[in-house]
């Protein structure tokens, strides 16, 4: 029969060895829970990945399809404009119906408010006694005034961009060209607030872009 400080050490020993296995095993099984979780989330990772490119690849088609329809329908209509689809004629007519509205909008309401607009901070700038533009700036009518032009520009580039005849007018085509690259920039970051009001051109940048007469921007106490 063992005595039993020898089973006291025996039990010593016992739960030293487990200790240093455990020791040596735990940070392997650290290891592989952490291998295990980061495949796992790869594993998802790739799933979400390949259900965006899916979803993206379906838009895609969807889009190319619905162009090359278009292009086929335009194309057949050329060829032969006697015999155009009930649908084509529809939206030959609904396009036909927006034109005038969308000339109105970018030939006159656009160029009306920017005259307005500067004529404005003309008006204001002289009669707070402000040495540059900019002082004036958060004036009421100037902030909304500026911020009309801005919304008014954007709408017409929604407008036009959405215009089904827009490539078979020249006209329209080059307003939404300048609108987009040329007035929403300027009136975005407008140039004519850092002019000196006593030595501020009759026009702004955006007004000489749409032709409008100077001589409406004369201030004379009756311009409205």
């Amino acid at each position: 029969m063992i005595p039993e400080p020898m089973e006291f050490l025996l039990l010593l020993l016992f739960f030293g060895l487990l200790a240093c296995a455990l020791g040596l095993v735990w940070p392997l099984l650290v290891a592989l829970a952490q291998r295990a979780m980061w495949a796992i989330g790869d594993t998802f990772s790739d799933l979400s990945t390949g259900v965006d490119r899916t979803a993206s690849s379906l838009r895609t088609e969807y889009w190319s399809a619905r162009r090359s329809h278009e292009y086929m329908d335009w194309i057949e209509d050329m060829l032969n404009p006697n015999d155009s689809s009930p649908a084509t004629d529809f939206d030959f007519l609904e396009a036909k119906q927006q034109w005038p509205a969308i000339r109105k909008l970018t030939q006159e309401e656009l160029p009306k408010w920017i005259r307005r607009c500067v004529c404005t901070h003309r008006l204001s700038g002289f009669a707070a006694g402000a040495t540059y533009m900019y002082e004036i700036a958060i004036e009421p009518e100037c902030f909304a005034l500026r911020e009309r032009v801005i919304g008014l520009a954007e709408a017409c580039v929604q407008k036009l961009s959405d215009y089904a005849l827009l490539l078979d007018s020249p006209e329209l085509t080059q307003n939404l060209i300048v609108i987009r690259s040329r007035i929403l920039p300027i009136c975005r970051h407008c140039p004519y607030l850092e002019c000196r009001v006593d030595e501020a051109p009759l026009l702004c940048p955006s007004a000489e872009i749409v032709h409008i007469d100077p001589k409406t921007c004369e201030f004379d106490g009756r311009q409205s």
